[in-house]
């Protein structure tokens, strides 16, 4: 039987909006979370790139990436209160 449906997209699909997830991160200060998954370590760096200078969830977040297998997991927390 077929199923028809679009494919998701092939990478960095947010589940979360930004908002969300910095809220959340925001209430939790200092506990780091998985945030993003990418495919190229280029993407990783980016991304850790926009949440350190504040463009993805504001000012007070600090963020690294971790090779995990075949993926580049994109790790972040709140600093301070």
């Amino acid at each position: 039987m077929v199923s028809w449906e679009k494919p998701p997209r092939a990478h960095d699909a947010y589940v979360q909006t930004r908002d969300e997830v910095g809220k959340e991160l925001a209430a939790n200060p200092g506990e780091w979370a998985v945030v993003a998954r990418h495919d190229r370590a280029a993407r990783a760096e980016t991304h850790v790139a926009r949440i350190g200078s504040g463009r993805e969830y504001g000012a007070g977040f600090e963020a690294v990436y971790r090779q995990v297998g075949n993926e580049h997991r994109v790790y972040a927390r709140k600093v301070g209160k």
